[in-house]
């Protein structure tokens, strides 16, 4: 199991695993900048459908024009 947590009372360092320390350092500095890619606040066919599996594909090295174009045709009318 992963832990990690956003909450700035949390001494990472009591934490077992390294990663989970590591993921709570990062989300408690107040220096560090964290994005999203906002699929949650997307219609479900293309969070879910036509902008993860582009992501994933242009992460993979898919042409960048044509994940674009699959992602904009993805939107409901």
């Amino acid at each position: 199991m992963t832990i990690s947590s956003s909450i700035r009372d949390v001494e990472a360092d009591r934490l077992i695993k390294a990663w989970d320390a590591f993921q709570t350092t990062i989300l408690t500095d107040p220096t560090v900048t964290l994005r999203f890619d906002g699929s949650d606040m997307m219609p479900a066919s293309v969070g879910a459908g036509t902008f993860w599996a582009g992501m994933t594909g242009w992460i993979k090295r898919a042409d960048t024009a044509t994940v674009l174009h699959r992602i904009e045709t993805g939107w409901p009318a």
